[in-house]
């Protein structure tokens, strides 16, 4: 229903749509090599339920894909139902092998939006996902974000010479957890919103500021990050001068299903029997007449029930939209009698 208002705000060319016209305008006359960040709550259906157009505009249509945009969204307290579907449209944007699958019925007006990459953040009710998203967004001018995607392998090249071309495919480990804590509370990170056992290629940590302090928190933070994740390579930690203080751990390449709600929240979803409170809970494609959660109608084992009775669908398996495995009929089969074939 939000995007809904949206929609029609945003199509009759109503103060939106003047908003984001005179955003675009000032990012693209920028002097220095921007950075787009699009914040937003994965916990309520408003922020979640708008983004998905608000991003498409914005990246796709308004700035041509050039600057990098990058999705900040922040996780829910508690488990709903409604993170299930919240997700699933994010994975099936994000993800090239499934936004491919998209594209391949609805065309490139619904190529992954987030040119920069996207990242989570945990609310645990003591910490502030705002503050967490405006302190790394904001010191240093933006540098520490900017170096944080160079690390992602999303920048390869020096700012005046970006183009989509340069960034590596997404997999299905797009997302990217990022957490602040200050410089005293650096000895834990519980309820940084992944699965026990979460191990990556590496993570990153930098201690903003100066002195006993930050140097204190620069040594805590090495072993804080182990008691969540499991890293190929040591963490690596920065210390970095600057006036407001505090420690910015990413912790990236997380999957839907490291993150500890998505099952909970998949079971929530099952166990609602009402049809129109699942629709009511899509967004991203719901116009086109596609619920994406849902088993196509006509294509069986795809993903993309079709609200009107028709043939809309995704080029997405079902399964991996709910995150179980696809079962190979080829892995099915008895060795003796696949030889013998």
């Amino acid at each position: 229903m939000a995007k809904a208002v949206y929609g029609a705000e945003y199509y009759q060319n109503r103060e939106i749509t003047e908003a984001l016209d005179g955003f675009a305008e000032s990012v693209l006359a920028s002097e220095h090599t921007p950075l787009v960040v699009v914040a937003f709550s994965l916990a309520e259906a408003v922020g979640s339920g708008i983004v998905v157009e608000i991003a498409r505009h914005l990246s796709s249509i308004k700035l041509g894909r050039r600057p990098w945009v990058v999705g900040m969204g922040v996780l829910p307290q508690e488990v709903d139902a409604t993170f299930f579907p919240v997700i699933n449209e994010l994975d099936c944007m994000i993800d090239t092998e499934k936004n491919n699958g998209v594209m391949a019925v609805w065309g490139d007006l619904y190529k992954n939006p987030f040119t920069g990459g996207f990242f989570v953040v945990p609310d645990d009710g003591v910490h502030s996902p705002v503050e967490a998203i405006a302190s790394f967004c904001s010191v240093r001018g933006g540098r520490d974000l900017y170096e944080t995607l160079k690390a992602l392998n999303w920048l390869a090249v020096p700012g005046d010479q970006w183009h989509p071309a340069i960034r590596g495919q997404q997999s299905d480990r797009w997302v990217n957890v990022l957490v602040t804590r200050s410089l005293e509370e650096v000895d834990s990170l519980a309820g940084v919103g992944l699965v026990e056992g979460f191990s990556t290629e590496y993570a990153e940590a930098r201690v903003f500021g100066g002195g006993k302090r930050a140097t204190a928190a620069a040594k805590a933070v090495g072993a804080a990050i182990a008691g969540v994740a499991t890293t190929r390579v040591d963490p690596v930690v920065e210390t970095v001068a600057a006036d407001n203080e505090f420690v910015g751990v990413v912790l990236p390449r997380a999957s839907k299903l490291d993150l500890e709600m998505f099952v909970p929240a998949r079971a929530a979803y099952d166990a609602i029997e009402d049809w129109e409170e699942h629709l009511l809970m899509h967004s991203w494609l719901l116009d086109l007449g596609v619920m994406l959660c849902e088993p196509s109608i006509r294509f069986d084992g795809m993903g993309g029930e079709c609200i009107w009775g028709c043939a809309c669908w995704v080029v997405v398996p079902h399964a991996a939209i709910r995150g179980e495995t696809v079962v190979s009929v080829v892995d099915e089969l008895d060795p003796a009698v696949a030889v013998s074939g």
